[in-house]
This record gives C-alpha cells, sequence and structure tokens, in this order.
C-alpha cells in the first residue's frame, strides 16, 4: 500500500513538471512574439558637439534600433535616415543643432517608416553605431585628419599571479580605437586561446585606416570579436557565457588586411509600372557608394554617373510609351567620362530620387490636379460607411456620440456644443451626416493625428487665434543669436537685398528695422523676425545675421540655393570668306597692205592712213617703212594674253598679209577662315575683337586755309555674345559677329570698308554647332568686241570680233559651337 502510493504521487509529480515546462513554454512564446510584434518607437533626440571630431546626434528608441536606410542629397545638403517599421512619440520633430556640421534635425513619421533628416552646412562622411537602444549618428568634422594605415594593435599582458592558489588578475585588453570607418561594439576578454581580433575592413575603403591612442575596454566574458562597418548598424552583442579564465597569452598581431580595388558603375537599367501610375527607372549600381548626380532640366531628369562610364551594352534607348506612365523615354549615354541617363517625360511630372544599397530608384508621377472654385469641386467627397438616423428632438451630444460608436474614431466634443436636433437620415455615410450636423449647428471640426475635435465655429476661430498669438509670443521671447555667413559666389549687397525685401526703413548704422508684420510676428516680405537685423561687410563679402535659430536656419538654405558657382560658356564662331574668280578671253589681230597691182599704184591697201602715206613713198633704197600698229586692219587682241599665234604672208610682190590670234583664260580661288572665340560666364556679355585702325585724311577749309586731318577708321574682326543656359541645359545666345577688311579709298580720301555683320538671337544645344547665316555673291560678265556685220557672219565674223567672259563668286559662312564648361555638380553618396 504504501508502495504504490509513492508511485502514484511519483507519476503524479512527473506530469505536473512536464504540464508546467510546457505552460512556461507557450508563456514565454506569446510574450517574445508580442514583443516582436510590437513597434519600436523613437522618444527623443540629442545633438552633442565632440571637439576635434564632429556632431554627434543620439536617437533614443524604447528597444532596439532597427537598421535605417540612409542616403545623402544636395542643394541643400542633407542625410537623410529611414527607421522602418518605427514610429516616434517626440514633443518636437524639427530640432534646432547649431553646430559646425549641422543646422537642424527634422522627424516626419507614417505607418510605414520614421525619416530623420539632417540638414548639414556642408557635405561630408558620416558614421553611425548602436549602445543598447541608441542609435548614434556622428557626422565626421571634414577638417578632422585623414585616417591613415593601421597598425598593429598592441594587446597588454596580465601578470601572472604569484600564488597558485590565488585566482588569476586579469587585466583589460588594450585594442585600437579604429575611428570614422570602423567602430569596435565588443569586447575582447583573455580566455584559453589566443584571441585575435579582426575588424572587419570595407572592401570599398578609400583610406587606410591608422588607429588612435589606445582606450582600454570593459572586460567581459570571451566572445567573439565584432566590428561595425561605417554606415552600417551594429549587430547585438551574443549572450553571455560562462567564463573560463586563464593566465594570459601574448598576443600576436595579424598580417595586414590587403585592400580590393573598387568597382563602380553601372549594373542595369529596369523600368516598371508603379502602382499608382508612376513611372520608376531603377538602375542597379554595383556598390552602393557609386557617385550619382541627380538634376532636373526642364522636362527631363537627367542622372550622372560621375567619373563612370555606362557599359556598352547598356548604351541604348528604352521607349516606354506603352506602361502609361508621365516617362516616355530613357536614354543611356556616355558623355566624355561620366554616364549619362537621360529621362523624357511626356507633360508635367513631379519626380523623387531614392536609393536603397545599391538600387538607385527614380519615380515620377503626374502632379495631383489643383480643385478649382466651381460649385463641384466645392462639394466634398464622402467615402464613410452608410448610416441610416432616425431621431426627433435628440440632443446633438447623443448623435455625436453614436457617430463616434459607429465608425470607432476618436472625438473630443466642447462643453458649448447644446441644443437638439431632429433628423432623418437614410443609407447615408457617416462622414456626411456628422457635416450635416454640423452645419445645423454651426459647428466645425478639427483633426488632430486620429482624433476629432468638435467645437463651436466661432470658439475654434478664437482658439486658432489664441494658438497664432502664442506662437508670435515664443518667437518674440525666442533668444538671438548672430551668424556670420560667408559667401563664396554670390554679393552679399545681392543677397541682402533678398532677405530684407519688403521691410522700408534702414537704421542710421546699416541694420534694418522692421516696419509690418503677419499674425505670426513674422516680418512681411523679409526673411528677419521683428528683432533680427542683419549687416554686411563687402571687404570680405560676409554676411553678419542676428535672429532667432529658426529664421537663420531659413536664410541658411536660401543661402545654400543661390550661392553657388556660375556655370561658364565657352562661345567659338567660324567666319569662312570663300572667293572663285574665272576669266576667259579670245581675240584676233591681223592687217593686209597692198602696194597696187602690178605698176599701178592707184589702188593702196592698208590698215590705216599713216599705212598709205608710207606706200606712197618708199624710201631711198626702195623698202616701205610700215608701222604697227596702223598696218592692222582689226586690233582685237587679248591684252596680257598667255598664248598667241601668229601667221604671215610676206613674200607676194604686191600684198602682205599677217593675222595673230591670242587667248587667255584665269582661274582665282581664295579662302579666309576666322575663329574668334571667348569664354564668359552665364547671362554676362561678353566681346573679343581683332584688326586694325587705318588712317585716312580729310581736308576741312576754315577762312580761305585749308587744314589736313587723319583720322581713323577701324577694320576689326570681333564676337560679342551673351549667353543664357536654360535649366534643360540648352545655350540662348544674342550675338554679334563683324568681319571688316579693306577694299580701297574713295576720290575724297576716305577708306572704303568691305562689312561682314550678323546679329541675332538663336537656341543651340550644348557643343552643337550650327549655321547661324550665310551670303552667296555669284558675278557672271559676258563682254564682246566686233566690227559691225563682219563679226555677225558665221565662221568668218570670228576674225572680227573678241570674246571674254568673267565670274566671279563670293560667299560668307558664320558657324557658332557654344560649350558649358565645368558643368560638374557631385554628389558624395
Amino acid at each position: 500500500m504504501k508502495k504504490s502510493m509513492q508511485n502514484f504521487w511519483g507519476g503524479d509529480r512527473q506530469y505536473m513538471n512536464r504540464f508546467l515546462r510546457q505552460f512556461a513554454m507557450t508563456t514565454v512564446s506569446i510574450a517574445v512574439m508580442q514583443a516582436a510584434a510590437a513597434k519600436t518607437t523613437m522618444t527623443n533626440i540629442v545633438p552633442l558637439q565632440v571637439p576635434g571630431q564632429g556632431t554627434e546626434i543620439r536617437v533614443m528608441f524604447n528597444g532596439l534600433p532597427p537598421q535605417p536606410q540612409s542616403y545623402q542629397l544636395e542643394n541643400p545638403s542633407r542625410l537623410v535616415l529611414d527607421f522602418m517599421q518605427a514610429g516616434q512619440t517626440l514633443a518636437n520633430t524639427k530640432i534646432p543643432v547649431s553646430t559646425t556640421e549641422a543646422n537642424s534635425v527634422e522627424v516626419i513619421s507614417n505607418d510605414q517608416r520614421s525619416r530623420l533628416t539632417v540638414n548639414l552646412t556642408q557635405k561630408g562622411s558620416y558614421t553611425t553605431r548602436v549602445e543598447g537602444n541608441t542609435f548614434i549618428l556622428k557626422i565626421n568634422n571634414p577638417n578632422s585628419a585623414k585616417v591613415a594605415t593601421p597598425a598593429a594593435p598592441v594587446v597588454t599582458q596580465a601578470k601572472a599571479a604569484e600564488p597558485t592558489t590565488k585566482p588569476s588578475v586579469l587585466k583589460p585588453v588594450i585594442r585600437p580605437n579604429l575611428t570614422n570607418n570602423v567602430t569596435p561594439v565588443a569586447a575582447t576578454a583573455v580566455a584559453t586561446t589566443p584571441v585575435t581580433p579582426t575588424p572587419v575592413i570595407p572592401v570599398a575603403a578609400q583610406q587606410v585606416l591608422k588607429p588612435t591612442a589606445p582606450t582600454p575596454t570593459v572586460l567581459r566574458p570571451a566572445a567573439p570579436p565584432t566590428s561595425v562597418v561605417s554606415q552600417q548598424v551594429a549587430a547585438p552583442v551574443p549572450p553571455p557565457v560562462a567564463p573560463v579564465y586563464q593566465q594570459p597569452v601574448a598576443y600576436t598581431p595579424p598580417a595586414p588586411v590587403a585592400y580590393q580595388a573598387v568597382v563602380q558603375g553601372l549594373q542595369d537599367i529596369g523600368f516598371e509600372r508603379g502602382s499608382a501610375g508612376e513611372g520608376q527607372v531603377v538602375l542597379n549600381l554595383k556598390t552602393a557608394d557609386t557617385p550619382v548626380d541627380v538634376q532636373q532640366q526642364g522636362s527631363k531628369v537627367v542622372v550622372r554617373f560621375l567619373g563612370n562610364k555606362i557599359p556598352s551594352h547598356l548604351v541604348r534607348r528604352l521607349n516606354v510609351n506603352d506602361f502609361a506612365t508621365p516617362v516616355s523615354t530613357v536614354d543611356a549615354y556616355n558623355d566624355k567620362s561620366n554616364g549619362v541617363i537621360s529621362i523624357q517625360s511626356s507633360g508635367s511630372f513631379e519626380y523623387m530620387a531614392y536609393q536603397t544599397d545599391g538600387k538607385l530608384t527614380i519615380s515620377l508621377k503626374r502632379p495631383e490636379e489643383k480643385k478649382g472654385l466651381s460649385s463641384q469641386n466645392r462639394t466634398p467627397k464622402y467615402t464613410g460607411n452608410k448610416i441610416s438616423l432616425d431621431f426627433q428632438d435628440i440632443e446633438v451630444r447623443r448623435v455625436l456620440q453614436l457617430l463616434a460608436d459607429f465608425t470607432g474614431i476618436n472625438m473630443v466634443t466642447s462643453d458649448s456644443v447644446q441644443g437638439n436636433i431632429t433628423l432623418r437620415l437614410k443609407d447615408v455615410p457617416w462622414d456626411q451626416a456628422l457635416d450635416i450636423v454640423m452645419k445645423t449647428k454651426n459647428l466645425d471640426k478639427r483633426r488632430n493625428g486620429n482624433v476629432i475635435w468638435i467645437a463651436p465655429v466661432p470658439e475654434l476661430i478664437k482658439a486658432e487665434e489664441e494658438e497664432a498669438k502664442a506662437i508670435a509670443q515664443s518667437v518674440k521671447l525666442a533668444p538671438l543669436q548672430t551668424e556670420y555667413i560667408q559667401l563664396s559666389y554670390a554679393k552679399v549687397e545681392d543677397i541682402e537685398k533678398l532677405i530684407t525685401e519688403g521691410r522700408n526703413s534702414r537704421s542710421s548704422n546699416g541694420n534694418n528695422t522692421n516696419s509690418t508684420t503677419d499674425p505670426l510676428g513674422d516680418s512681411v516680405g523679409s526673411l528677419l523676425s521683428p528683432r533680427g537685423t542683419v549687416s554686411i561687410d563687402p571687404r570680405t563679402n560676409t554676411l553678419i545675421i542676428k535672429d532667432t535659430v529658426q529664421k537663420i536656419d531659413q536664410i541658411r538654405k536660401m543661402i545654400d540655393l543661390l550661392d553657388v558657382s556660375v556655370k561658364q560658356v565657352m562661345i567659338e564662331a567660324r567666319i569662312v570668306r570663300a572667293t572663285t574668280d574665272f576669266t576667259k578671253e579670245m581675240g584676233v589681230k591681223w592687217g593686209v597692205v597692198s602696194k597696187g597691182v602690178a605698176t599701178n599704184n592707184d589702188l593702196l591697201v592698208g590698215g590705216s592712213d599713216q599705212t598709205l602715206w608710207d606706200l606712197k613713198s618708199p624710201s631711198e633704197d626702195g623698202r616701205y617703212n610700215i608701222q604697227r600698229p596702223d598696218n592692222l586692219n582689226v586690233d582685237l587682241g587679248v591684252a596680257g594674253a598667255a598664248g598667241k599665234i601668229a601667221f604671215g604672208l610676206i613674200n607676194m610682190s604686191d600684198f602682205m598679209l599677217d593675222l595673230e590670234l591670242s587667248a587667255l583664260q584665269a582661274d582665282g580661288y581664295g579662302e579666309v577662315i576666322s575663329t574668334p572665340k571667348v569664354l564668359t560666364a552665364d547671362k554676362q556679355q561678353a566681346k573679343v575683337a581683332s584688326g586694325q585702325e587705318i588712317p585716312y585724311q580729310t581736308t576741312e577749309t576754315a577762312g580761305g586755309a585749308a587744314t589736313a586731318t587723319t583720322s581713323f577708321k577701324e577694320a576689326l574682326l570681333s564676337l560679342e555674345v551673351t549667353p543664357s543656359i536654360t535649366p534643360d541645359g540648352k545655350i540662348q545666345m544674342k550675338l554679334n559677329i563683324t568681319s571688316d577688311s579693306p577694299a580701297g579709298y574713295a576720290q575724297n580720301g576716305e577708306i572704303i570698308l568691305n562689312k561682314n555683320q550678323i546679329d541675332t538671337n538663336v537656341l543651340v544645344n550644348n557643343g552643337e554647332t550650327v549655321v547661324l547665316g550665310g551670303i552667296f555673291e555669284q558675278e557672271t560678265i559676258f563682254n564682246q568686241t566686233k566690227v559691225p556685220f563682219f563679226g555677225d557672219i558665221p565662221a568668218v565674223g570670228r576674225l572680227f570680233r573678241k570674246d571674254s567672259k568673267t565670274e566671279n563668286k563670293r560667299e560668307l559662312l558664320i558657324f557658332v559651337t557654344p560649350r558649358i564648361v565645368n558643368d560638374r555638380q557631385t554628389r558624395n553618396n
């Protein structure tokens, strides 16, 4: 009996133990699942200035911080971190920082993520790490020393315990404090085997690590050493294990890590249509730190891969019109050493660029249509679930309570909401029923998150006025700070006018005084608060601003947008002048001389009276002296002939005949090329000229006395241009090009100039050569000199005429090629 009772209680005890173990495991599982399902919340943000190192922004959570997705933006410089599945309970979502590296921190959140935006003073590097429930973002000081080659870690060996009976005395292990790129998060203890800490070195590291002064770490049980690469969330420390301590052993430093070459650039191009009809261009990058510049240029979004070309198999055009998105085409090409993705839109659009690891997405969507003032647009659209209400003389507060219960929303009703109402509504959306009840009793609502506040309209107006007065009062009481902002490119006078625009007076010391403020206390038309002042120092191009932190942040954002380098344009013009001359002449000379027939000297033939007289009176020796060209019957020879041939019959006793044919053909060709160049800034006029001043004399008569004076006239080759770069990268130019040359002198002594000039306004693509205009002249002249009647006789008439033909061509062409120089804006990703 006793034994059976023992068996009974023993078996029941085993059953109870199994039951308790299963219950405990179930309870723990449920607790773990609830903890995992709980949403991590951002509770506080604390910015700190670390002297000589940079700025630390500590973001505190109510649990383990999630791993953020981070990227940098420019114009202005911003650092954006997206904490997925994280909320925020911050009292103030905009926190001023006012450090050397950052201006302020802004937080916005929705159901999917919380976005932390850090407004930077300038772009730079950053690191992140996690300490417990605190996420630490460190923005490095750009003036700090660069990291160098890592030295071998140093481990301090603990002294051996003197008596063998006492436990060993362990000393902390000294390890290098890797800055900038690697942050140690797990302590290293001396265990039974030699510890070889191997920091994780990023393959894309561009600099060599250099350890700073050794810092002792807290001794913990042996665990695998863990290091965190920059911009990555630290891995959680593994759970502690039972420590086994022995005497520390000597540490042998590991061999240096060999760095590999960084491979950057574009890997693939894709396109897809989003759920809301947006066009998404997906660019797969080889590495997440590939430098990319995204700009909107008119109707295009241009993505430049700085210093990285697009592979040849990806250089093409994608026609995506069939997707019915704002994107029509996607062009991929190379511009010198940079790859370019040009996204052409069809119509108006809004775009957003975001990067996740090595995936860059450019999303274009149609802008939301702005509602007009028509009655149709003013009518609200109700989408709530339908409800039926049929009450007579019921309290308004009771109706609001029914609507709140039906919808399950949080509703707060003011104490001043009173009165009764009679209504009968059937299958009406609940939000429409709520509006009808409020309009009937002159009520209105305000939504704050998921809570609706309902009160009479006068009460709401008064509350909003009081809130505006409180904000204005806080602005008046906010402390003033003085900022010295030195401009790089803009003039302080121009920026001062933009800041103080709308103020009507200036004090005698140069500081601005306010004249008009809005209900919130801000100066109307001015970026300054009523107490704010601005002064300038033209010598150093510095603005001296004294105002609240919020106003100074606004002014800094404006300066970041306006104080940028102005693009420059190289304009090259080419003036080509070509001339072509052609001349052809053919002439003839011939003459017949006869002293008579036989002994009859009554009929003499010659080319002139002088020839006849010479034939009548021979010389004493019986010879005749015939003078040329008096003996010629036809004298139509070519002056300066290139070729001649003569025939003669001089052995006849009574007659003498001579004939000479002459011909000339001349060809001439000339070309003059002038190439003026000039470099100027955007929207700035420039002129370049080269030539000579030609003197000439003029005579003036005064009082009967003639006075000669010398004047000069310019014969210049000049280029005068005013370029203007359009947002889509084209160049608008106002041009005046002249090319003058001297042509001779007039009878009064003044110089004659050949003038060639063009004055025009043209729009040209960057690097494109266009013909601005030209002049073409062709002159053809036919001349014929002949003896009447005889020159018209076919064949024979050729002996009685001279023919000449002259062709002159003049051609002027003017080309221009503009090029944008220094067109590179980088983004340190």
